[in-house]
């Protein structure tokens, strides 16, 4: 059996989470599933779509409130639970059944400066790299990398996983999570700090049918 499968099994017995998996595969009420969570877990934060609650030291509970959290959470559960995006964003280590809830791990916010210092990107330039490879890959713009964030691009191995992240999933069309610092954080894997999105929910298909 599966580590991933594990974990699965292990959340969804978790008699913490009983009453969201009920309200999840009954019918899902988004207040009942709000008024569950604040009753039983620390809030983190918050969005337009979903709230955050600390589930355990190390793990985080994302519950929906509308159906456009639905569809973020989908999108992190697939994105989450795929390997070979495992190094850019946080792990989703439990999705209940209609998605309305999930559970993954829990980053560390960080600065602009420790961005900076852990990838070896300024905050500045990594937003003009984000716009480079929307309209270079996105927008399929015939354009030259600026001389600033092709140096720093060649001399960041992170910056480069991050490209290939990019491509691999197709995210270069709507790059908003990636532009707010706040959607960043460290995490600890096998005591090596990493670098992770913990916000990662909009790709085309939800922002085409929510936000145009």
């Amino acid at each position: 059996m599966s580590l991933i499968r594990i974990l699965l099994e292990d959340f969804g017995d978790d008699p913490e989470l009983e009453d969201l998996n009920k309200i999840d595969r009954e019918e899902v009420v988004y207040s009942q599933l709000i008024e569950k969570a604040e009753k039983k877990f620390t809030f983190i934060d918050g969005g337009s779509s979903r709230k955050v609650f600390e589930y355990k030291p190390d793990t985080v509970v994302k519950v929906a409130y509308n159906a456009k959290g639905m569809a973020q959470n989908k999108a992190e559960c697939e994105l989450g639970q795929d390997p070979v995006a495992d190094h850019m964003v946080a792990k989703v280590h439990y999705c209940s059944e209609r998605r309305s809830f999930l559970i993954s791990e829990k980053v560390t916010d960080i600065s602009r400066v420790e961005f900076y210092n852990k990838t070896d990107m300024e905050w500045t330039v990594f937003l003009d790299f984000c716009d480079f490879i929307r309209d270079y890959h996105g927008h399929k713009k015939n354009i030259d990398m600026p001389e600033i964030v092709e140096r720093q691009f060649n001399d960041s191995d992170w910056a480069q996983w991050f490209e290939s992240f990019l491509l691999d999933f197709q995210l270069y069309e709507i790059m908003g999570d990636f532009k707010q610092i706040n959607h960043w954080g460290t995490v600890d894997r096998d005591g090596k700090e990493l670098v992770v999105l913990n916000d990662y929910g909009l790709n085309k298909e939800i922002f085409d049918k929510y936000y145009r």
